[in-house]
């Protein structure tokens, strides 16, 4: 089915009400959050369709809420790596202008709030949009973060994405699951190295959760691509003082207190304690450390 045809299967304003307040209920999640669901998947299948797919990399949380559930996780944001172009002004222009043309009724189905530049410490340089999701007189908040880098462990070129509002797939680039948990891990670890104030505690669910699911993770590979991380931002973190960092950790108030704070806000988190999900980060610490060379 072309884009256009499944676009057309969109829902007017009062039906996509009783949809989303419906799946609000059966996932126990907010209105809202489900709302900001359904405008990225629109978002989704129309860059599937379009010269911008072979350039768009998923990784991160919408890839999480589609592969394993949104009994597992739900995000209101779009994490890319950007392939084969430049990524600049005038590529996120070029992005815009598709994303905010008008749909085969006249009407655009997205507009945009905001575009800002990423300069994270630990994180590669990239830009953030800004998008409202149009339905209507409603309008839903939703996000891109786009970014460049080196693929460290090969792709999953095809990538098999699930709808989850209708029926259908759809199929773009991603990284695997070992890259995931390395970059999950080493922003986790980075973060660490310096104070215990990161408030990213979604990646600490998240490290928990995919280990506990996955009984087949390369931890090899996961290794290997955080040594790879590591050369490329010039962070000098020896494996050793992973264990340090992470012990850190599990003994901050802060970082409970954020625990806390995420699992209430999250039913698919709040049975799990913080001890839990730090004593799964251990453990995947221990299990990368193996496969560091001993002098």
């Amino acid at each position: 089915m072309h884009w256009k045809e499944l676009m057309s299967l969109a829902l007017n304003e009062q039906q996509l009400k009783r949809f989303v307040n419906g799946k609000a209920k059966e996932f126990h999640i907010q209105p809202q959050q489900m709302y900001a669901l359904y405008g990225l998947e629109q978002l989704l299948i129309k860059i599937n369709h379009s010269r911008f797919k072979d350039q768009f990399v998923l990784k991160g949380s919408y890839l999480l809420s589609a592969v394993y559930g949104l009994d597992n996780r739900s995000t209101r944001d779009l994490d890319t790596t950007i392939r084969g172009v430049t990524l600049n002004d005038d590529y996120v222009q070029e992005l815009i202008d598709f994303l905010v043309a008008p749909e085969n009724d006249g009407q655009p189905i997205f507009e945009v709030r905001q575009i800002r530049t990423i300069r994270e410490q630990f994180d590669y340089d990239g830009y953030n949009i800004r998008l409202n999701f149009l339905n209507g007189k409603s309008r839903f908040p939703i996000e891109i973060d786009m970014t460049t880098g080196e693929t460290l462990l090969p792709l999953v070129e095809k990538q098999e994405i699930p709808l989850m509002f209708q029926e259908g797939t759809v199929n773009l680039a991603s990284y695997p699951l070992e890259q995931i948990l390395a970059d999950k891990l080493y922003t986790t670890l980075a973060y660490g190295q310096v104070d215990d104030t990161n408030t990213r505690v979604k990646d600490l669910y998240d490290l928990h959760f995919l280990t506990q699911i996955n009984q087949t993770i390369d931890y090899e590979q996961v290794y290997t691509a955080i040594e790879k991380t590591k050369k490329q931002r010039k962070v000098f973190m020896p494996v050793s003082e992973y264990f340090e960092i992470v012990g850190r950790l599990e003994q901050s108030e802060f970082q409970q207190n954020q625990w806390e704070k995420y699992r209430a806000n999250f039913v698919y988190a709040e049975d799990v304690s913080f001890s839990e999900v730090m004593a799964s980060v251990a453990k995947m610490t221990n299990d990368i450390s193996l496969f560091e060379p001993r002098e």
